[in-house]
């Protein structure tokens, strides 16, 4: 008899993108040796292009804000964290986490209707925002304070320098 353990979808593109940096195509990552039949192109075209970027940029312990579709590759592939990850309502209290959530869902739909609001940059210490261009795509006026470092047909990157945030404070001397 075989047993069969359900594994979440987003665990799974993170396997499937972390096997992705060891060899195309990939073996399956639960049944190792044996070749993936399952579709990995997205996973591939994200493992390949920003992540690349990040992990040779990026310092360890950085936080990046992805979009929901690009939290999974940031994990698995670089050496960054995120403001709200995965199992994170398990490891904080429910308000703390609760405001950070919801700070970055208003994140996201500002920047979907072409604004971008610095609070949660700061307060969560952000260096990095990382957008997929076709379902978040990116307002017409950008904030002095991201810069974009790194673009392509399906992903920008943007560098956050905390000085030009708007409520920055001050650093002691």
């Amino acid at each position: 008899m075989v047993a069969v353990y359900p594994v979440s979808d987003v665990l799974f593109h993170i396997e499937i993108a972390n096997e992705l940096t060891h060899t195309v195509p990939p073996q399956a990552p639960l049944f190792a040796g044996h070749p993936l039949s399952y579709h990995y192109g997205m996973d591939l075209a994200v493992a390949m292009f920003a992540m690349d970027f990040l992990q040779t940029d990026a310092h360890p312990g950085d936080v990046v804000l992805p979009a929901d579709n690009l939290i999974a590759p940031v994990l698995a592939l670089t050496i960054c964290r995120v403001p709200v990850g995965y199992f994170s309502f398990g490891l904080v209290a429910r308000s703390e986490y609760t405001l950070r959530e919801t700070a970055e869902k208003k994140f996201w739909n500002d920047w979907r209707l072409g604004k971008v609001e610095d609070g949660l940059l700061q307060d969560a210490n952000v260096r990095y925002v990382v957008v997929n261009k076709q379902t978040e795509g990116i307002p017409s006026t950008i904030p002095a304070s991201l810069s974009n470092v790194f673009e392509n047909s399906e992903l920008a990157v943007f560098k956050v320098d905390p000085q030009r945030l708007s409520e920055t404070v001050p650093q002691a001397p």
